[in-house]
C-alpha cells in the first residue's frame, strides 16, 4: 500500500505522514502551556533527538509512524 492509496483513501488537506519538523517547533506549542511537556521536549532534545514527523489522525496513524521508523533507525545505524 503506498502513500499516493492511503490518501485516496482518506482525503485530507493533512499529508499522512509529514516532513520533519524541529522540536522547536513542538516547544513553541507548549511554551504557555504544561511546564512538564517542555521539560520533556528539553530532555529529547539533550538525547540527540532532532525532530518530530507528525501523523494525520484517521485511525492508522500509529501504524503509518511505527512502519517507516524502522528503515529511519537502520539508516543511522549505518555510520
Amino acid at each position: 500500500m503506498g502513500q499516493s492509496h492511503l490518501e485516496d483513501a482518506v482525503p485530507s488537506s493533512k499529508p499522512a505522514i509529514a516532513e520533519l519538523a524541529p522540536l522547536s517547533a513542538l516547544r513553541a506549542e507548549y511554551e504557555s502551556g504544561s511546564g512538564s511537556f517542555i521539560k520533556q521536549i528539553d530532555f529529547l532534545k539533550a538525547q540527540g533527538y532532532e525532530g518530530i514527523r507528525r501523523s494525520r489522525g484517521d485511525g492508522d496513524c500509529f501504524y503509518r509512524c511505527l512502519s517507516p521508523q524502522n528503515p529511519f533507525s537502520l539508516r543511522g545505524r549505518e555510520r
